[in-house]
Parts: structure tokens; C-alpha cells; sequence
């Protein structure tokens, strides 16, 4: 999973992209096809170079895509709010999410503080950030302004919706925070080491 950013000649950002199989999805711009869109003909005849980041989950393209269309503004990105016509989902007030990363050796946890604020947190499987990393995490749940992100969080409840059981999360109010939220999070960070954890959101 990830994004890519397509630049004219002059580096200006023309159109900003998100696909779980990156791969695929940029392969399709430059395929030999008879018929084309013409949006996606325009593209082409203006595409000079293309980044590519590639992420831990299509959540995290979700994410970055939706931040790079609003501080860009590229031409051919028709959406600035993407993504945020689904139902909320059940997700409490305060929740951490955990993730795969791109990094193989550690977990992405996104942590859910309120409509406005979502963190991402990258934390070793291994466990040897963890005092540095949970102490990130307790901050910024319990943070009290900040720059807000409702883009963000409708976001990520979007894209929980339907996925609760399926997504390890956990409702931070409901554990009761310190040593309770840390020991579950050390063992759903622990499980990450099992294969097969991380290739089911890679597909």
C-alpha cells in the first residue's frame, strides 16, 4: 500500500494517488490501452516525474493521501474530502488502533483522541522503544488542543466501519489507561511477530 505524487516539468504536485498494490495501480497510467479517460489523458500528456511512499496499510494511504490533496491542491484531484461518506463505526472517543508498518520490524499505532486528533506512532516489535514510544501514546491520547485533524479522524472512522472486528483496536476508556493499556497494547505488539499478522492488510 501507499500514494504517489505525479509533478509537471516545472515540480508543480498535478495529482496525488492512494492504492493498497501500488504496483498495479500506477502500471494502469502507463499500460498500452486503446481507450483512456480523458482526465487521464490530460495527466499523461503533463506528467513529467512521479514519487512513490510506499505504507504499512491502505488506513495510512488514506490518511497521507487526504493530507497531501489538502496542503497541495492538485489540478487534477477533483475530491478534497475523500473518504468520509461511510458510517462512523462503533470506535470509541479514545482508542489506539495497531497496524502493520512498511518498516518489517515494527507496528504502526494510531492513536484516536477525540473527532479532531489522530497521532501515528511507530513502535519496535521488539519492544526496545517501548518506554519512549507508550509514553507518546499516553500523551497524546490525554492532549488537550493541538492542531486539529477531523479530516482525519472521519478518515479513520470511515474506514473502521465494518472492520472492528477485524482490526485489533483497543477502547482506551474502557481498559482504564496506565499499567492496564500497557500491558494489552505490549501484547497486541507481541502478536505482530506471528506471520501472517501483517499480510492480511497488506492485500
Amino acid at each position: 500500500p501507499g500514494i504517489f505524487i505525479m509533478r509537471d516539468l516545472a515540480g508543480s504536485v498535478i495529482y496525488v494517488g492512494k492504492s493498497v498494490r501500488l504496483r498495479d495501480r500506477v502500471g494502469t497510467y502507463f499500460a498500452r490501452r486503446s481507450e483512456r479517460s480523458e482526465k487521464t489523458k490530460r495527466i499523461l500528456d503533463r506528467i513529467w516525474s512521479m514519487d512513490v511512499t510506499e505504507v504499512g496499510s491502505e488506513l495510512e494511504a488514506l490518511i497521507l493521501e487526504a493530507r497531501l490533496i489538502e496542503s497541495c491542491r492538485p489540478e487534477f484531484n477533483t475530491q478534497v474530502e475523500v473518504h468520509e461518506g461511510q458510517a462512523p463505526g462503533r470506535l470509541s472517543d479514545r482508542c489506539v488502533l495497531l497496524l502493520p508498518s512498511v518498516d518489517p520490524e515494527s507496528v504502526e499505532l494510531f492513536c484516536v483522541s477525540g473527532d479532531d486528533a489522530v497521532t501515528q506512532i511507530r513502535m519496535k516489535k521488539d519492544l526496545e522503544d517501548w518506554e519512549a514510544g507508550f509514553q507518546r501514546v499516553e500523551s497524546d491520547l490525554n492532549a488537550k488542543g493541538g492542531e486539529p485533524r477531523s479530516a482525519d479522524a472521519r478518515i479513520l472512522r470511515g474506514w473502521m466501519s465494518g472492520k472492528e472486528d477485524r482490526v485489533n483496536w483497543v477502547d482506551v476508556d474502557s481498559v482504564g489507561g496506565g499499567s492496564d493499556l500497557a500491558g494489552i497494547l505490549k501484547d497486541y505488539i507481541d502478536g505482530f511477530r506471528e506471520e501472517g499478522w501483517e499480510r492480511v492488510w497488506r492485500v
